[in-house]
């Protein structure tokens, strides 16, 4: 409830490198700019930064989070489905 930006994120040293390594990233070997940019991608844009690095632990990093393109905190996704 804290965190409210990606920013802030980054910053929170602890959570930023369980988090990374949660997902089998090293966070030695990738940069606090690239992993913003992983945030504030949208999976679901097949030409988003995210999908275009080919790599799905970053993928499912950015799909594990609520950040908007600008860095905020998006409204949360819902599954929507139609009856019938």
């Amino acid at each position: 409830d804290k965190i409210t930006s990606v920013r802030q994120f980054v910053r929170n040293t602890t959570l930023y490198e369980y988090a990374l390594t949660a997902y089998g990233i090293d966070p030695d070997s990738v940069s606090a700019a690239t992993i913003t940019k992983v945030l504030e991608s949208d999976v679901s844009d097949p030409t988003s930064y995210v999908n275009r690095l080919g790599d799905e632990r970053f993928k499912a990093l950015s799909s594990a989070f609520n950040f908007a393109a600008d860095g905020s905190v998006a409204t949360r996704r819902l599954v929507q489905w139609r009856k019938g």
